[in-house]
């Protein structure tokens, strides 16, 4: 005899099949793009309250939607092109023609969000391009990016690194990270999680890319207001050594072997290597790993007639890593032209907009330094000097999704800023290497 819970495991397992069954049905009669276009109907947006423009608050609660749903898929589902990006691109364009001020600020933070939830979508479907081209908030994700694509692809040259900063900051806990590495070809998801967890401070992407063997010759690409002291081409040696107690990977620099010596300059950056001479007997016995590395520290911004040939001497004819942070082009931790007034400036402020003109002069400065940019790269091109990857870190490390964005956080790229450089960054890609096979997440043909 069949007991009471027998039976109604019997009925409820019925039910669940009636159920599924109900649900395949349903799920052949209508593709992920009907399902997106019914559930992702035009609505008010409380968050975008501020903004009074009934096609902008269509398209952000339209994205908000629709990009909730093609993060379930793994390469943002079959409509992600037709009816995703395009949203994105016209977006984009709105916001673009509007006065910078503290109203569209806000509206460019919420558009910040929805573009990087998509980062990890747009990487997957970049992979197979001829120049992949590859985004992520944290600089720390560059290394892995560049580690998985010499694994799969073989090396992929000098790396050219835009950066307001060096990120050669010494990197902790080295066997580990090349354990993982070593993992890459016959486990690669895994060790990309391992990575993943193991190269997480933004100041070490470099380090990390060395250490993996991914990176030999580095050219720092560094805006003026960083005061690098410039040279080309040096020699120095990375090594694992034992600091502090601890093993770690960094850069050491030996001026034993001639040549003009490498010290710090008065108000110049902090290099980021170590003097060989400063080193206990302890420490030198302790050096495992050692990488020889070829340095260049190059300010390439402001671009001057001297900067191209500079930058032709340091990186060979040929394909590069080109990694560009975007605190390049604006950064609030230097003399970069933008402070943000702080609340209680705000209100005493008292309706004189002294927050929206700086807004406006930023956003002058910014597309002033873009389009330098592009002019350099324009010209590495034709030097034939043209990239094998590239990555974008958006540098921009506070809280996107909340009204009250970054309170307690610290930032390099101005929140404010992070979604608008994002885009003209990918824009400027896609028009400098069109015909290069470069994968910049827009379409060259509706621009």
């Amino acid at each position: 005899m069949i007991d009471r819970r027998h039976m109604l495991s019997l009925a409820g397992a019925g039910l669940l099949n009636l159920t599924l069954s109900a649900c395949r049905s349903a799920a052949r009669r209508t593709t992920p793009a009907m399902q997106a276009a019914a559930l992702c109907k035009p609505l008010p947006t409380p968050v975008m309250a501020r903004v009074s423009h009934d096609g902008l608050l269509r398209l952000f609660h339209e994205l908000d939607c629709r990009t909730a749903s093609a993060m379930t898929q793994p390469h943002g589902g079959p409509g992600f092109q037709r009816h995703i990006e395009p949203r994105f691109r016209r977006l984009f364009r709105l916001l673009a023609e509007m006065p910078y001020e503290r109203r569209t600020a806000e509206a460019w933070r919420r558009f910040y969000g929805l573009t990087a939830r998509m980062h990890e979508v747009r990487n997957r479907r970049a992979q197979a391009a001829l120049i992949p081209v590859y985004a992520y908030n944290g600089h720390h994700h560059a290394a892995r990016l560049w580690l998985d694509e010499v694994a799969r692809r073989g090396t992929r040259g000098p790396l050219l690194h835009f950066d307001s900063h060096h990120d050669m900051r010494a990197l902790a806990d080295p066997a580990t990270i090349v354990a993982a590495v070593d993992q890459l070809r016959d486990n690669r998801a895994a060790a990309l999680q391992r990575l993943r967890r193991l190269v997480h401070d933004p100041a070490t992407p470099v380090s990390a890319g060395v250490l993996g063997g991914a990176i030999t010759k580095i050219v720092w690409a560094a805006p003026h207001w960083s005061k690098v002291q410039q040279f080309i081409k040096r020699n120095l040696v990375y090594a694992d050594i034992v600091n502090d107690g601890r093993r770690e990977y960094q850069m050491i620099y030996d001026g034993r072997g001639g040549g003009p010596p490498l010290l710090p300059a008065p108000g110049h950056h902090s290099p980021p290597w170590l003097d060989y001479t400063s080193l206990s007997a302890a420490q030198r016995a302790s050096m495992r790993r050692k990488r020889r590395v070829e340095l260049s520290f190059l300010q390439t911004y402001r671009r001057t007639p001297h900067t191209l040939g500079v930058l032709k001497e340091a990186i060979p004819a040929g394909r590069f890593i080109l990694d560009i942070d975007l605190d390049y082009i604006m950064t609030v931790d230097a003399d970069a032209g933008f402070k943000r007034p702080s609340s209680a400036e705000q209100v005493a402020d008292n309706g004189n907009f002294g927050y929206d003109n700086q807004l406006a002069r930023a956003r002058e400065r910014i597309d002033e330094r873009l389009n330098e940019l592009t002019q350099l790269l324009v010209d590495l091109r034709a030097a034939r000097r043209i990239p094998s990857m590239v990555t974008i870190a958006d540098s921009t490390y506070r809280p996107f999704d909340v009204v009250d964005a970054g309170v307690g956080f610290w930032e390099y790229m101005p929140y404010e800023f992070a979604a608008y450089v994002h885009w003209r960054v990918r824009e400027l890609l896609a028009v400098v290497y069109a015909k290069d096979g470069i994968a910049a997440g827009v379409d060259n043909r509706r621009r």
